[in-house]
């Protein structure tokens, strides 16, 4: 899908015409979230918000999303609000609202969603817009926003939709700590899994549950990914490490096996290598394509988190 910009006048003249809603989202104070439903501007321009928006909370979501419910839940979910919005010559828009248990899996399941190729923007916490749809997280929520109308008036109302509802969420929210550890250098794409479905959404170990439920961070770089586990001990970790080599050696997917000191070493048929070591209470796992040294990858990876930690 393309990228888009949204032109800065469309842009501007939406927001000054339709200014936030205020302390919507989360009291300030500390107290519950307020309605969803509070987030959403009745009108912007010759927009409305379509009838009752509907809220699904708990096992409900099975039946706003269909076939990927679980994915959030593996995250932590709370609830979603649906609505759609109607503009002239019967434009649509469609926008979602996930609310999830805590900022960091509000930005796990956007850092899934976001795959390379659309326009990022700054709006909430961070977002990206595509041909037909857009995509934001801020605090502990995840915007998605579709229409089947790609014309830059369309795209310029969802962008002032997201502006709007966004502003009413007055905490901005944070990554994992585990993100930072990510080398920065040519970093492609990063995601934040929290178990074997949102890592199976990224790459396919095609071995098992190698990793178990553990938090994880996932570089992707030009010619190698850069996976990083966290457990709660070192022990826990070196457990961890000692059981994904079991189920390694074991599938015929892999072959030519090493071990150099805490590396174990495998390559799979494609001929990509695999390097799978710990850092503390982190597993590391490193995959190259063969046009690079793997073993100085992974190297240069381990040195820069060691001073860190």
């Amino acid at each position: 899908m393309g990228a888009f910009v949204c032109p800065v006048v469309t842009f501007a003249v939406w927001i000054s015409l339709f200014p936030a809603p205020v302390n919507a989202a989360v009291g300030t104070d500390g107290s519950a979230p307020r309605p969803l439903a509070a987030l959403l501007p009745g009108r912007l321009g010759d927009w409305h918000l379509e009838d009752s928006p509907r809220l699904f909370a708990g096992d409900d979501l099975y039946k706003l999303i269909d076939g990927g419910a679980d994915l959030y839940f593996e995250y932590g979910f709370r609830e979603a609000l649906s609505a759609g919005y109607s503009g002239s010559r019967d434009r649509t828009i469609k926008l979602e609202i996930y609310r999830m248990t805590d900022a960091p899996a509000a930005f796990g399941i956007y850092s899934i969603q976001a795959v390379p190729g659309g326009g990022p923007l700054k709006i909430g916490s961070e977002g990206v817009q595509y041909e037909d749809y857009a995509l934001f997280w801020k605090g502990e929520c995840v915007l998605v926003l579709s229409s089947a109308d790609t014309s830059a008036a369309t795209k310029g109302v969802m962008v002032a939709l997201a502006e709007t509802v966004t502003g009413g969420i007055p905490e901005k929210g944070y990554k994992p700590e585990a993100m930072d550890l990510l080398p920065k250098e040519g970093l492609v794409r990063s995601v934040y899994v929290r178990g074997p479905l949102s890592l199976s959404a990224v790459y396919s170990f095609g071995t098992g549950n190698l990793f178990g439920s553990a938090e994880g961070a996932i570089g992707v770089y030009p010619r190698h990914r850069l996976f990083l586990f966290r457990y709660a001990s070192t022990e826990a970790a070196d457990r961890q490490l000692a059981h994904a080599r079991e189920l390694v050696k074991r599938n015929a997917r892999y072959s030519r096996f090493g071990q150099d000191g805490n590396i174990f070493k495998a390559r799979d048929r494609k001929g990509t290598r695999l390097r799978l070591t710990t850092v503390r209470e982190d597993v590391l796992v490193l995959l190259t394509d063969g046009s690079e040294n793997a073993d100085s990858v992974l190297r240069a990876v381990t040195d820069s988190i060691r001073p860190g930690r």
